[in-house]
């Protein structure tokens, strides 16, 4: 068995409500369907969004998707959905696997061009969680700033993320270091 990928929450939990209450109050998150964009698949949700406003009118809605990483962690990324004119909120960027997403409204969020570093809480108190989360601040704190990542913190990171993905069996100790059997801990999420 092997620790669930980062995916979208199946439920808003009280731990996301927290860290959305600290991210971006008195807004309100919500499942947003992912649709095709005939207008170009880009990666990068702002240029999507605002080539399907320009095309088809609307407006783009800044804010953060949420993710779940199992027992890891919750992140908040930097995201665009578009509300069309009728008032409907779609998310025009695709995502591997993900036929909605969980979308935090944020309009303190400005995109400039430039990598805006995501939001990440720890659901563990695992140390490896803990540092995987600072050694991935510091290189969107590089990318923010259209700079280059020292490749120690990214060989690091891939460390780390190797050391999530063995396979391990339902009594072991979970790979994410929290000192619970994997059942009991990012299995409850397979």
């Amino acid at each position: 068995m092997k620790i669930p990928h980062e995916t979208t929450p199946k439920g808003i939990s009280s731990d996301i409500v927290n860290c959305a209450s600290i991210i971006s109050p008195n807004q309100t998150m919500s499942y947003v369907t992912v649709v095709s964009n005939s207008l170009g698949n880009n990666s990068n949700c702002f240029i999507n969004v605002s080539l399907v406003v320009n095309k088809l009118g609307g407006k783009a809605v800044m804010g953060w998707a949420v993710w779940q990483w199992a027992n890891i962690m919750i992140e908040f990324e930097a995201h665009a959905i578009w509300e069309t004119p009728e008032g409907e909120y779609l998310d025009v960027t695709s995502h591997e696997t993900e036929k909605a997403i969980l979308f935090l409204p944020d309009p303190s969020v400005v995109y400039s061009g430039k990598v805006i570093p995501s939001k990440r809480f720890p659901l563990s108190s695992s140390p490896l969680v803990a540092e995987m989360i600072s050694l991935q601040e510091t290189k969107d704190y590089f990318l923010s700033r259209n700079e280059k990542p020292d490749e120690q913190i990214l060989y690091k990171l891939i460390s780390i993320n190797q050391q999530l993905k063995k396979d391990v069996g339902r009594n072991d100790l979970c790979p994410c270091q929290s000192g619970m059997k994997y059942k009991n801990c990012c299995g409850r999420f397979a």
